[in-house]
């Protein structure tokens, strides 16, 4: 059926179903589309942002578990040396008595150890005057060390023999 075919009262009721239906689209489109777009742009943005902050963290955590494995490695060889070349926390002078023992017995030289408790003065250099505030001039604890080897044994073991 044509427009001009219609009557008054058709032609109105079409018109005002159309003019209705573009009214419902404007509201739908006004009320709902608008702004469920808007929410994505902003939901968008809001990604873009969390987007590098994730791509940083992740960053931090790849490093985290790269520095992880060198700390490990490094806490390591760090026991070991604690372990095996330091002194233990008791007996210090008696360690570093053995070890110096044995490597020197090694060479033909004997030592001989005297430990000195009590305060012991250590005296001061010609020349020096002495100054209570910047140096202590009595030792609590000391260890006095002889070697004991022949004139011959030096000479074989000396390097600048």
């Amino acid at each position: 059926m044509k427009f001009s075919e219609m009557n008054k009262e058709q032609k109105q009721l079409l018109i005002l179903g159309v003019g209705g239906a573009i009214t419902v689209l404007f509201i739908v489109i006004n009320l709902l589309v608008k702004p469920a777009k808007e929410a994505a742009l902003k939901a968008e943005e809001v990604i873009a942002e969390l987007e590098s902050e994730v791509n940083r963290g992740q960053m931090v955590l790849d490093r985290d578990l790269k520095v992880k494995k060198e700390v490990k490695a490094s806490a390591k060889k760090v026991l070991a040396i604690v372990n095996n070349e330091l002194p233990p926390s008791t007996g210090r002078y008696a360690w570093a008595l053995g070890n110096i023992t044995e490597v020197f017995e090694d060479m033909g030289v004997y030592l001989d150890m005297e430990e000195t408790r009590g305060a012991r003065y250590v005296p001061l250099k010609d020349g020096q005057e002495f100054n209570p505030d910047s140096v202590s001039m009595w030792v609590p604890y000391s260890v006095t060390v002889r070697f004991k080897t022949s004139f011959e044994n030096l000479k074989k073991n000396s390097q600048f023999a």
